[in-house]
């Protein structure tokens, strides 16, 4: 089994998050801008994240003495929380936090558990290496402890990219083990955290806890967000931008509420540091926190300076860094086109909108060609009914998901603003969804759009719900979601094994070979890991037969072969196709068996074949 975990080390992970979140909300009385419970938790997530970026981002900025992160700066960030919530407690002598549960936190709670509860299903499955290869895995992985021990800083470098990081580095020193388990474990927790920030920035764009409900219910057993950043190809990059994205919408129109507090500029400042450190994507969003104060005004909507003013503030740090070091541009700019990343798989719709590859991704990303439709019906709907009810809000959503279209890159690097505008997809289609559930907002309001043809007592419920029913099983019939519940309860014994197998296989290899060896892995690309496991290089390629895996090896300067009886790559049920079925039992002239376990057999490669 993989190095053991320090597992308290995840509690005090969720206390530097959390301790700053509870008690810098506590002390800016932040709990007012949210009267749930679920809402309130979801406010200290995103200031905790926040916060935690601020602090590290200084902490390894590179200046003097602010090189690498250590124990220290992680307990400064908890302990800053505690003396917060503290002084709170003291000048007020009450804990406001709290707040009578209503039935929006019960639901968004079970919801949580449900996404936390399919994410422990998949790593029961898959419990120390990636379902899927992606180099991204081991790069996140040495990126952050290059962040710690200071081989890399956060200026410039980390701008518009190296948010995750600021969350993964202090998880590798408080957690320890396994880098490569870890990381995947910290993933898995800022995922099922996640539709508490969601829900929240759904509901304050609706000012509808039904609407921010919807979203939660489809965000999760969709799965489209959350598996295909995570668990599919490991970008943790942008999954953490899409965090401070939400995060930042909330906080932009908690801040026209109360322009006058200290508090609401500091909490302001925080979000926007959050924004700019995570990944460059975020950048489509603020053309729709400009533009919204035009949208305000067209219908004749209050706050608009008050709008203006945040909107203007929120793209000075870019312009004034420009300004002031003007080779930020060759660093940033490249990345926005940038074509690192492969794409797979495909779809009817994908390979009709293949010359718009913007789209082509994000029916891929979507996984479920009906559910895209699904989904673009929906955002339709939520385009006409705001324009009808005037609810300028709505808009930001909207500009943010054309921004994103309009700037993606011609290239593959446009998988990357596909996968962002999934989130203002999911919004808006939650916003349409809620106009088919009875009593919804728009209907109370008189005059509005809806309002004749809901009030008619004739109309039957059972319609509109069955229309509901399918709309939604759309969605996720054939999802991500599904495929992860499926997958989860499809040979987990064998696979979770094989894992374990494939572990014991590399320890043996790092005590039994050389410290420069290299090694072929025939059959299974967890191997391609031992470079994070045991510090040794590994070239996946299959090969069929030890002939063609001797001609591989040789092309790649590897001694060893390594064949496995469970094959990671697909293939079809022919034993003929299986290296495992055709590499000898025992060695031979040309192979040398060294090592073997119930999945795994490691050959050296002997000098007559050559």
């Amino acid at each position: 089994m993989p190095v053991q975990a320090f597992l308290p080390g995840y509690v005090l992970y969720l206390l530097f998050i959390f301790s700053p979140g509870i008690g810098f909300s506590e002390l800016f009385g932040l709990w007012n801008f949210d009267d749930t419970l679920v809402g309130r938790i979801a406010i200290a997530l995103g200031l905790g994240l926040s916060a935690d970026t601020l602090v590290i981002l200084i902490r390894t900025a590179g200046f003097a003495e602010l090189v690498g992160l250590d124990y220290g700066t992680i307990i400064l960030v908890i302990v800053a929380g505690i003396v917060a919530l503290s002084f709170s407690l003291v000048m007020r002598r009450k804990f406001l936090m709290p707040a009578k549960p209503v039935r929006a936190d019960y639901v968004v709670a079970v919801l949580v558990l449900a996404l936390g509860l399919m994410v422990l299903l998949h790593f029961e499955k898959y419990p120390i290496f990636p379902e899927y290869l992606s180099h991204d895995f081991g790069a996140h992985v040495q990126f952050s402890q290059d962040l710690i021990s200071g081989a890399i800083t956060s200026i410039p470098g980390g701008i518009l990219y190296d948010g995750i990081y600021y969350q993964l580095a202090p998880a590798l020193l408080l957690v320890g083990g396994e880098p490569l388990v870890t990381v995947q474990r910290i993933m898995g927790l800022l995922v099922t955290l996640s539709p508490l920030l969601l829900y929240l920035a759904t509901k304050v764009i609706s000012s509808s806890r039904r609407v921010g409900l919807i979203g939660v219910v489809l965000y999760t057993f969709s799965g489209t967000i959350w598996f295909d950043s995570v668990f599919d190809s490991g970008l943790y990059a942008n999954f953490i931008g899409i965090l401070a994205a939400l995060f930042l919408i909330f906080v932009f129109i908690m801040a026209v509420q109360r322009p006058r507090s200290p508090a609401t500029w500091v909490i302001f400042f925080f979000a926007l540091v959050n924004a700019y450190m995570s990944h460059y994507t975020i950048l489509s969003l603020f053309p729709a926190l400009l533009l919204i104060p035009l949208i305000q005004f067209l219908m004749r909507k209050p706050n608009v300076k008050t709008y203006s003013v945040f909107g203007i503030i929120s793209i000075l740090p870019p312009i004034i860094s420009l300004i002031l070091f003007p080779t930020l541009a060759s660093i940033v700019l490249p990345l926005l086109s940038s074509g690192r990343g492969v794409v797979l798989g495909g779809t009817t719709l994908s390979v009709a909108l293949s010359s718009v590859p913007v789209l082509s991704y994000m029916a891929v990303e979507v996984y479920d060609d009906i559910a895209l439709v699904c989904l673009l019906i929906l955002v339709a709907v939520s385009i006409y009914r705001a324009v009808k009810s005037e609810e300028s809000l709505i808009f930001l959503p909207v500009i943010w998901l054309l921004a994103l279209l309009i700037v993606a890159p011609e290239n593959v690097a446009a998988w990357r603003y596909s996968y962002e505008a999934l989130v203002p997809i999911l919004i808006l289609a939650s916003y349409g969804l809620e106009y088919f559930f009875p009593n919804s907002s728009s209907s109370r309001r008189k005059g509005s759009f809806t309002s004749k043809m809901k009030s008619r007592q004739s109309e039957s419920i059972l319609p509109r719900a069955t229309l509901i029913i399918i709309i939604v099983g759309g969605i996720i019939v054939g999802s991500w979601g599904q495929y992860v519940i499926a997958d989860s309860v499809t040979e987990t014994n064998q696979i979770s094994q094989a894992q374990i197998q494939d572990y014991a296989a590399m320890q043996w290899m790092k005590a039994n070979t050389p410290n420069n060896s290299q090694y072929l892995s025939t059959s299974d690309w967890n191997f391609v890991y031992t470079n994070l496991t045991i510090g040794r290089n590994s070239v996946f390629e299959y090969a069929r037969t030890p002939s063609d895996a001797i001609k591989l090896a040789e092309n790649s300067s590897a001694e060893y072969i390594i064949v496995t009886n469970v094959a990671t790559l697909p293939l079809p049920p022919v034993a003929s196709l299986f290296p495992w079925s055709n590499f000898p039992n025992s060695s031979n002239s040309n192979l040398t068996l060294l090592y073997q376990n119930p999945n795994v057999k490691i050959y050296q490669i002997s000098n007559d074949s050559h």
